[in-house]
């Protein structure tokens, strides 16, 4: 057993005792399960040491929130190890321990400056987990380019939401939050605004493609459990077909999501990389969801069912941080910006 399968099974082992499947948790966090993850370091997996965290790369990190994606468990790995984490060690920023920061894109902010302070209004809307957070992470202009603040919870108003998967995803206002000079962390090119885009991107298909499998191998053990007419559903040939069909979306779903990991793993640009496979991914996880409830029936919805935890989450992943539509229009972008060799080059790498 390699390293990251040894890590797989230790996380396996963890997620399993969190809420049990069907039931969703007090405001759709479940903090018990997030105690016992941080506890044995999982989540500051892939940052370096000297930035609080527990070192290993990009691989171990999706390694985990594949894990946590497959058992539907009610904590923002993805967020935190992929998204947050990277935001702050890029800013030269420790990551913290048991607190969770989450991380703000978009909406209307205004900065002005004020006794030395930057002063920042505005609001905030759809920001993943903020309904569970400590602290909100928000990228603003500073020094003619990009810098990090991060903003305490209590001096935010929080309105609280769910996405369609239980996840709080809620609304921030910000009324004249004064943050000094000291708090705001310039950031490199490399973690732009845009940059984070595509990093939120990258967590959301590494998401869905551990909820695919799960409801593909649910979908299985129903099939092969279930009988009518004397025999079990796996034995009709229209269901074997359907499930080929999943299959084969999985697998292709894996594959590119892979390469993505890969390419950003290795530090280089993966626009390009990640928007194929938010594309691919998001495309896979509309027929595996319209597939895996097909073969169940009724029995696929309803709230004691572990496969509306997954499919619910597979409809809201494929929206955030960028459609199949706005990941078309920047993969078109690169492809403009290529001559046909180039083009090549980059498909097979």
């Amino acid at each position: 057993m390699n390293e990251t399968e040894a890590l797989r099974e230790a996380v396996r082992a963890m997620v399993q005792t969190g809420i049990p499947s069907g039931l969703e948790p007090h405001g759709g966090f479940d903090a018990a399960l997030w105690a016992t993850l941080d506890e044995h370091g999982m989540t500051r997996v892939g940052i370096p040491e000297e930035y609080g965290g527990e070192g290993g790369g990009l691989h171990e990190a999706a390694a985990i929130v594949d894990e946590a994606s497959y058992a539907a468990a009610f904590v923002p790995l993805a967020d935190t190890l992929l998204v947050s984490n990277w935001l702050l060690s890029r800013a030269g920023v420790k990551v913290p321990g048991a607190s969770r920061v989450a991380v703000a894109l978009g909406g209307t902010l205004s900065a002005t400056s004020r006794d030395g302070d930057t002063v920042v209004s505005g609001r905030l809307d759809r920001v993943s987990w903020a309904g569970a957070c400590d602290r909100l992470a928000i990228v603003l202009a500073h020094e003619g380019g990009e810098g990090l603040a991060v903003v305490s919870r209590d001096a935010l108003e929080i309105i609280p939401g769910r996405n369609i998967a239980g996840e709080p995803t809620a609304a921030v206002v910000l009324d004249n939050v004064a943050i000094g000079a000291d708090a705001i962390a310039g950031l490199p090119v490399s973690a732009s605004a845009s940059e984070v885009m595509v990093r939120g991107a990258l967590a959301r298909a590494v998401q869905m493609t551990g909820a695919m499998r799960s409801a593909l191998a649910i979908s299985i053990a129903h099939t092969s459990a279930r009988e009518q007419f004397g025999r079990p559903l796996s034995k009709f040939q229209a269901i074997q077909q359907l499930l080929a069909q999943a299959a084969s979306e999985v697998a292709a779903a894996t594959a590119a999501t892979d390469g993505a990991v890969r390419t950003a793993g290795a530090g280089g640009d993966a626009e390009f990389e990640v928007a194929a496979a938010k594309i691919r991914v998001g495309l896979a996880a509309g027929a595996v969801a319209r597939i895996t409830h097909h073969v169940h029936g009724a029995i696929g919805l309803t709230k004691e069912y572990r496969l509306q935890l997954l499919t619910r989450r597979l409809w809201a992943w494929r929206d955030e941080y960028g459609s199949e539509a706005f990941w078309e229009r920047r993969l078109a972008d690169h492809v403009a910006g290529m001559d046909a060799a180039a083009l090549w080059d980059r498909i097979v790498a």
